[in-house]
């Protein structure tokens, strides 16, 4: 096979070709001098020397993209966590006021985003809500006692329960 290299060498032609040896397949880049009366070059290389760096840094690169992936997932799985644990805790503190739950307690969150806003908000309407109930409650005890000489007290009434306190 090698041979087959040197004949086009000395045929005068350039290319870069393959070839068997006993120590395992080369490469060997040639072409012609010019203002010679046919003498070429040859530079030749082992495969196996030039491509085992070649490997290793695949084999490197596949290492730190799988570690970036792996680091990458749990990020993501942290990051998701933080924001539908809130989101998930204020809908089911709804939940329980929508089935009339007036007293558990509100979660409460540490970030100012939407997810803080939303805490704010379900705590807020807790509270309102508790305020409206509780005003109601005593309003209507003391009428049902003949006492009708009773106002709201509470600041809760507002937007469509305004109509409630006057």
């Amino acid at each position: 096979a090698a041979a087959a290299v040197y004949k086009k060498m000395t045929q005068g032609k350039s290319g870069v070709d393959i070839y068997a040896y006993e120590t395992g397949n080369r490469i060997c880049y040639y072409a012609p001098i010019s203002g010679t009366d046919g003498w070429s070059y040859g530079v030749v290389a082992p495969i196996k020397e030039m491509t085992s760096s070649i490997y290793n840094i695949i084999i490197g690169m596949s290492a730190v993209s799988a570690v970036l992936i792996a680091a990458g997932v749990l990020f993501a799985v942290k990051l998701s966590a933080v924001i539908s644990d809130p989101v998930k805790a204020c809908s089911e503190r709804l939940t329980s006021l929508a089935d009339g739950d007036l007293h558990s307690a509100v979660p409460k969150t540490k970030t100012k985003d939407e997810t803080g806003r939303l805490a704010e908000a379900a705590g807020v309407l807790v509270k309102n809500m508790n305020g409206l109930i509780g005003d109601e409650n005593r309003l209507l005890g003391a009428m049902s006692e003949g006492n009708f000489d009773v106002t709201a007290k509470t600041e809760c009434y507002k937007g469509d329960f305004k109509p409630l306190y006057t």
